[in-house]
């Protein structure tokens, strides 16, 4: 009789619990899209774009021809204590679950990453491929509405993606940050900039800039070489679409890619074999040069950037994948590259 009171108990509280949940108005919360992390002075400034359903004149929740979103700001030491600043200015629970982007202002410096990122890691309402980018002003970046979708940071979301099938820049998300940085020291990124005056700003990809240890690199990797990095770097048919190059005036798309990595020592020092195969809609007669062409592409781009201390291709945490003897003895060893480019004339693709 005893335990079946308890069991009575436990399902009043979990009733009680669950109709709590249920009756909470989504209203009560501020529905984060985007943030943007800037220096100020000693301290980070976090820019936060909160939805805004009520979008003044319309009659419908959402106007699309207005500004759907408000964004709200505070500085502090951490991240972490500019959003319990930002909770209190909300007057709201802050709600991540729709975080779309998190920009980072390229003047940010930092004693470790977690003073950036371990309120976003540790909330498991974010969804972990939340992208990532740079911006000369990260506030300036999240506060731009683009009026072409109910949601603003979808659109920026979209501009990434495209940007990246087109190997402007080289894609990064959330959950690069406990696997790729930690395991490469750097971690390339798309650089955001804005465009035009007045009513004709927009947001552009202007290639990728570099975070490292405690700040961001002070170069950026151009287009050119993002285009030839993204052949590793860019998810295979992530999204359907081809991968778009070109290469001495022959502009062709790429599906299918399948990479494979192995190491060996050699006199000058470790090296990686890189083995690339894809399908194209090339005409096979330029298949033989442009395979050439985009190996000794790929391989100058890769060294350029190993030689500025960047790996940009992620080439350590490829290692520990698929050759992990030779990830335990490349940390200190110069690392070399070659590459193998295969490539398939489908036609259409």
């Amino acid at each position: 009789m005893k335990r079946l009171n308890v069991i009575l108990l436990l399902a009043l509280f979990a009733l009680l619990f669950l109709t709590r949940l249920q009756t909470q108005s989504i209203t009560d919360k501020s529905i984060v899209h985007a943030a943007g992390i800037d220096k100020s002075g000693s301290e980070l400034s976090v820019t936060l774009q909160v939805f805004k359903p009520e979008a003044a004149g319309a009659d419908t929740p959402i106007d699309i021809s207005k500004a759907n979103f408000k964004t709200i700001k505070a500085s502090g030491s951490t991240t972490r204590e500019c959003l319990s600043k930002l909770s209190a200015q909300a007057g709201s629970e802050l709600f991540f679950g729709h975080l779309q982007l998190i920009v980072i202002g390229r003047d940010v410096m930092y004693s470790s990453p977690d003073d950036i990122f371990s309120p976003f890691l540790t909330d498991l309402s974010i969804y972990p491929g939340t992208y990532l980018a740079c911006a000369d002003s990260a506030e300036k970046t999240v506060s731009l509405p683009i009026k072409e979708n109910a949601v603003t940071a979808e659109n920026y979301k979209k501009i990434i993606e495209v940007s990246s099938s087109k190997g402007i820049c080289i894609k990064a998300s959330l959950d690069d940050i406990p696997t790729t940085f930690e395991e490469t020291g750097t971690l390339a990124m798309p650089y955001i900039t804005i465009k035009g005056e007045n009513e004709d700003k927009h947001l552009d990809i202007s290639g990728s800039g570099v975070m490292n240890a405690h700040s961001f690199d002070k170069s950026l990797i151009p287009k050119d070489e993002c285009k030839y990095l993204s052949l590793v770097t860019c998810g295979s048919d992530s999204d359907g679409s081809p991968l778009e190059l070109d290469v001495n005036g022959n502009f062709f798309g790429l599906k299918n890619i399948s990479r494979s990595y192995s190491a060996d020592h050699r006199q000058d020092g470790f090296h990686i074999s890189i083995k690339i195969s894809a399908d194209t809609d090339l005409p096979k007669d330029k298949v033989k040069e442009t395979e050439s062409a985009l190996s000794e592409k790929l391989e100058s781009a890769i060294s350029s950037t190993l030689s500025d201390g960047i790996d940009a291709a992620a080439l350590y945490k490829q290692l520990r994948l698929q050759c992990p003897w030779a990830y335990a003895e490349s940390e200190s060893t110069m690392m070399t590259v070659s590459a193998d480019i295969t490539l398939y004339s489908k036609g259409k693709i």
